[in-house]
């Protein structure tokens, strides 16, 4: 019986072990088959998720985007109102710095008005001084401003530059004669420059317009102050060599030869030669060269306090770097301030740049018309010459063009220069410092 039992609960355990292996095995055929159902049907999800996962990350992006132009456009908003705010502030103190000038330009014209005429003048007097003054106010405005905003204007350094190739020897002469930085007696303490200035005055062999035509060529022909100078300096000079130190030393001369026994007037009188009278004419193409470009150049000094981009940049990068808020303010209150100065100083007066142009134009107008005053003596001297009927006038080819020239008709041309010289004189007035800024408004570099 237990054999029988044991034999029964083997075969049971067996069958038993059998329906297990079916079951899992079936188990596992449901499971395989539902996970596969469950992949079949997760396929489409995951695709759709993948998808609204790109749509949310291209809103995303968007959003962003939109954003960031959001902050930009804010941002810009914000630059325009500081700008608007900086243009108000900065307007307001140039109209108050202009307020303040113009009363007290006021003031001070009533003054030289009341300075300059006397109770005991006629009505016509007074009247013809008051419009005198009121004529010439304008320009001796615009030199009393660009004086007093230069010296409360922040000085900012100069900016040399980079000298071009091979300009050593001109660089030398023009700061020799013409320092920025030397007074007169620093300048007299140089040898060269007493060189120049005592041989340039020699009125004779055409040294003078040797040494002004090379100087001509050294100078920028695009700056109007240094060929406003070089006019008036050559014109004073020329008055000066030309007219009286000629005039002086042709009357010494003639002194000389007249009271000689025998009168040695042919050989001793003050007399012009050929070659010097060639570069007296081209001494005059030169300066009228210089009266042409002067018209076009452009005015590249007075600038030395205007506010650069470097210097502006500088000043918001301190202020943005200081901690003290007072110090900030300081440093902004400094850019306004030289915004300000610098809208009073640079603005285009056409009013006054017109009147100054027309000025240099009637000095060129003068000096042509001298020019052919004297031109016209000349032609006259020499038909006068010509014409003669005695020997001294005749004409010999053997000896060239101009060998029939008698001494009266070369001391003729002599003194026809010596008074071109003379006539020069008005050009003096651009040498004084006060008058030939208020005449030219050019501003030294």
């Amino acid at each position: 019986n237990s054999f029988c039992t044991l034999l029964a609960f083997q075969s049971a355990q067996r069958v038993w072990m059998d329906s297990v292996k079916s079951a899992a095995g079936a188990a596992a055929n449901v499971a395989a088959g539902a996970a596969g159902l469950a992949a079949g049907a997760m396929s489409p999800v995951k695709d759709r998720l993948v998808e609204e996962l790109g749509h949310a990350r291209s809103k995303l992006s968007e959003q962003a985007a939109a954003i960031e132009e959001l902050r930009a456009e804010k941002l810009q908003l914000l630059r325009e109102l500081e700008a608007r705010k900086k243009q108000e502030i900065t307007e307001r103190l140039a109209n108050r710095l202009a307020g303040v000038f113009e009363f007290a330009m006021g003031k001070a014209l009533l003054k030289v008005k009341a300075a300059a005429k006397d109770p005991f003048m006629p009505r016509f007097v007074k009247r013809s001084v008051d419009t005198l003054i009121e004529s010439v106010w304008p320009d001796v405005k615009a030199e009393v401003r660009e004086a007093a905003l230069a010296e409360i204007a922040p000085k900012q350094p100069l900016a040399h530059g980079d000298p071009p190739c091979c300009t050593t020897p001109r660089i030398y002469l023009k700061y020799t004669l013409f320092p920025y930085d030397r007074s007169i007696w620093r300048k007299m303490r140089h040898p060269v420059w007493w060189v120049f200035n005592v041989v340039s005055v020699i009125p004779r062999y055409g040294i003078p317009q040797i040494m002004y035509v090379m100087l001509f060529m050294i100078l920028d022909k695009g700056d109007e102050f240094q060929l406003l100078q070089f006019i008036s300096q050559f014109k004073s000079l020329q008055f000066v060599s030309l007219g009286v130190l000629s005039a002086l030393v042709g009357s010494v001369q003639y002194y000389i030869c007249t009271t000689r026994i025998p009168q040695t007037c042919d050989s001793f009188a003050p007399q012009e030669q050929m070659f010097t009278l060639f570069l007296f004419v081209v001494q005059e193409v030169v300066v009228w060269l210089a009266f042409a470009l002067s018209f076009r150049a452009k005015k590249k000094g007075g600038k030395y306090y205007q506010m650069t981009k470097q210097a502006r940049q500088q000043l918001k990068h301190e202020a943005l770097d200081a901690d003290n808020v007072a110090v900030q303010k300081k440093k902004v209150h400094k850019i306004i301030f030289g915004d300000a100065v610098q809208s009073l100083t640079f603005e285009h007066n056409a009013a006054v740049e017109r009147e100054s142009k027309k000025r240099m134009l009637y000095f060129l107008l003068y000096d042509f018309a001298t020019f052919t005053l004297c031109a016209l003596l000349t032609v006259w001297a020499f038909s006068r010459n010509m014409l003669a009927d005695d020997e001294s006038a005749g004409i010999d080819d053997a000896d060239g063009l101009f060998a029939h020239y008698n001494w009266r008709f070369t001391a003729t041309l002599y003194w026809i220069k010596a008074f071109y010289g003379l006539l020069a004189f008005p050009f003096l007035v651009l040498i004084i410092p006060g008058v030939s800024a208020v005449v030219s408004h050019a501003r030294p570099t």
